[in-house]
């Protein structure tokens, strides 16, 4: 590099020093409050040639700063050989970080919080004929906290300790806990307030789960470091910071050193959203605020609050809950629910007036952000094989109004999330294919009016064009009344007759730009078109719309059907059904892994050969259930998917076989094969 070139360079980086040094000046002149700074530090281990075979621990160092409430290490310049780490223990509480070179380059060479004014380390080199060396130039270092006074209380401060594994408290640059974050994705997104991110520099980012209690002086702990996420890069981040309702966060965080975990696949759990409840509904926000009552130790530690919901204006709800400063980007949740319902971002609440404020869960640009990020959620999926059909009849109980196509029919209102927002001038068109033939009735849309009065929406089917998107040709219609809250609303229909395989369009044009249609949370992703005055879009991909068609099939023999409510999810139930068995009759659920094999067998196997008409078993009987229908000829079986890493993807195979002695020789009926393919964690 010639010499005005490194000159240049040298004066940019200096320019970069002073200009974060002034953001973060004026960060602190904002009003937050420390509870760490960064220290210059300068430990430099090797180099060091280890070549004695197997792994030597070749050096220790104590790394201590007098009264500290913790320490976190910057590492740099390291060359480790494979095999080889470094291991960084708290002499306060023990807790241990091994980081080796892959750790490291992963975490931007940042180790985990550390409780206690001292850490160990200790160097393991693996046996390598090359210089093994690293160094340690900065420590992040816990300051004494001072009282902060309330800014938020409604009154009497309502918070309470709680332990919600779904809520993490946030640590900027080694030094502020300015926030809180929650998880809305079973593995790894979090949700925040835009301001945690907005006007300075970030550079870095811990999410901490489980945080302990704070020592009797205010001082935040931090918990082990399996419980802790590390983030740098603006890449991992979406945030928009324009005041109240458009105040909102998405990021996502590294695996976890320790585990090897994303965050939510540690949890176990996270939020799910929901529509604005009826003012003075009961909500809750949790996080991680300052406190000094009944003493210091609950100082930034998880506590929750409730209150009533006052006022809705646009993407701005407004609530009389408890916060402090550190619960900003915390959940509001709607307690009869348990699902979120904003993100807490502003202060305000006063003894008797005021409120405290937050931007709506549903606001599109977060909605759209978390699909950017984090991309759309894998809940697996539950769908019949009628290629070849397995299914026969019997003598069971024929439903002249039973659902022939849609999406998750047996979907209740527990599985919703107010997904979209009508505009006017919009058809929306959902795409759906009927099973068999079919005469078609009714539709039904699992939806509601977003306001006090019920809202006429009319109705249209249409079939597909030559291209199979959506026709222009009415073929049917009709109109449904959609009442506040949602529910499963039916529009009566032109009967129309309906081929097996037939390609329909549900048309819906709400005339109100205040209707909100409900989509599912959990099943196979839906395709639906958009049609204008002027043009028509699609296939758009999007969470699927819960709806259905309605209609009866002609025949003699009744083939029993099989269905589900709910989807196959890690951790989470749902149910396999029966539908149209003779009434009390019993039914065996037949599941397996495969269905084109059992042991030697080929399947399908036909069973006409042995007096059982056109039955067919289709999947091989690895496992099998007892049950019998109730009186209506309906069977239900309830599956547990077990909260496990790795069975993501896996196919089981479910067929149900009905004793029926008016059905054929052999005296069975049989559904046809569904696939569950197990989502993803």
């Amino acid at each position: 590099m010639d010499t005005r070139k490194h000159i240049k360079t040298v004066i940019a980086l200096i320019a970069l020093v002073h200009s974060l040094s002034a953001q973060a000046a004026d960060w602190e002149l904002a009003g937050l409050q420390k509870i760490g700074e960064i220290q210059p530090y300068d430990y430099r281990c090797g180099p060091v040639r280890q070549q004695s075979g197997g792994v030597q621990l070749v050096a220790e160092h104590i790394v201590r700063f007098a009264n500290a409430s913790y320490l976190r290490l910057s590492f740099s310049a390291w060359q480790i050989a494979d095999g080889g780490w470094i291991e960084v223990q708290s002499l306060a509480d023990g807790e241990t970080e091994y980081l080796d070179t892959a750790i490291l380059e992963r975490h931007c060479g940042l180790s985990a919080f550390f409780n206690g004014e001292a850490v160990r380390l200790r160097f393991y080199a693996a046996s390598s004929p090359e210089l093994q060396s690293f160094r340690v130039h900065e420590v992040a270092v816990g300051l004494a906290q001072a009282a902060h006074a309330p800014l938020s209380l409604c009154g009497v401060d309502d918070r309470v300790p709680s332990q919600d594994k779904r809520v993490a408290r946030i640590v900027l640059n080694g030094a502020y806990c300015k926030c809180t974050a929650f998880l809305i994705s079973p593995r790894n997104c979090f949700a925040t307030a835009g301001h945690c991110f907005g006007n300075f520099t970030i550079l870095s980012m811990a999410v901490e789960f489980g945080v302990p209690p704070s020592d009797a002086q205010g001082n935040c702990q931090h918990p082990p470091v399996a419980q802790q996420y590390k983030w740098m890069g603006s890449n991992k981040r979406i945030y928009e910071d324009a005041g109240m309702g458009d105040d909102w966060a998405v990021f996502t965080t590294e695996k976890n050193s320790v585990t090897d975990l994303h965050a939510g696949q540690a949890q176990g759990a996270y939020f799910r959203f929901v529509p604005v409840p009826a003012l003075n509904s009961s909500l809750r926000v949790t996080g991680h605020g300052v406190d000094t009552t009944p003493d210091a130790t609950r100082n930034r530690t998880q506590q929750t609050s409730t209150g009533p919901l006052v006022e809705v204006d646009g993407t701005v709800l407004r609530y009389r809950v408890d916060t402090m400063d550190g619960n900003s980007g915390g959940p509001v949740i709607d307690v009869q629910t348990d699902r979120v319902v904003a993100i807490h971002t502003t202060a305000g609440c006063k003894a008797q007036t005021d409120s405290n404020k937050g931007t709506w869960i549903y606001h599109p640009d977060f909605l759209d952000a978390c699909d950017e990020l984090c991309g759309p959620p894998d809940w697996g999926n539950f769908d019949r094989i009628t290629a070849p059909p397995s299914g026969c009849g019997g003598s069971g109980i024929r439903r002249l109004d039973r659902v022939v196509a849609g999406h998750n029919a047996a979907a209740s209102r527990q599985d919703l999330a107010m997904r979209q927002q009508h505009a006017d001038g919009i058809e929306y068109l959902l795409a759906a294919r009927v099973r068999q033939a079919t005469r078609l009735e009714s539709i039904e849309i699992l939806t509601g009016a977003m306001q006090s009065s019920p809202i006429r929406v009319p109705v249209s089917l249409f079939l597909a064009d030559a291209t199979g998107g959506p026709s222009t040709t009415r073929v049917s219609g009709g109109e449904l009344l959609a009442p506040p809250g949602a529910r499963w609303c039916r529009a009566t229909i032109e009967p129309v007759e309906l081929p097996a395989g037939t390609k329909v369009f549900v048309g819906l044009s709400a005339p109100s730009s205040g209707m909100v249609w409900p989509v599912l949370e959990a099943g196979s992703a839906g395709t639906h078109w958009e049609r204008s005055a002027f043009a028509t879009r699609g296939p758009l991909r999007l969470e699927p719309w819960a709806f259905r068609l309605r209609g009866s099939e002609p025949g003699a023999a009744v083939v029993p059907a099989i269905q589900n409510a709910g989807v196959p999810t890690p951790g989470h139930d749902f149910d396999i059904l029966a539908d149209q068995l003779p009434a009390r009759a019993p039914a065996i659920l037949v599941q397996g892994y495969s269905h084109t094999s059992w042991g030697s067998l080929r399947l399908p196997l036909p069973l006409r050969s042995f007096g059982g008409g056109d039955c067919k078993i289709g999947v091989s009987h690895d496992s099998t259930f007892v049950h019998g229908a109730d009186a209506e000829g309906r069977v239900k079986h309830r599956v547990r998917i077990p909260p496990l890493r790795g069975i993501g993807g896996v196919s089981v195979y479910y067929q149900w076989l009905v004793l029926d002695a008016r059905a054929n020789a052999l005296g069975l009926s049989m559904t046809d094969v569904a696939c569950a393919r197990v989502g993803h964690d």
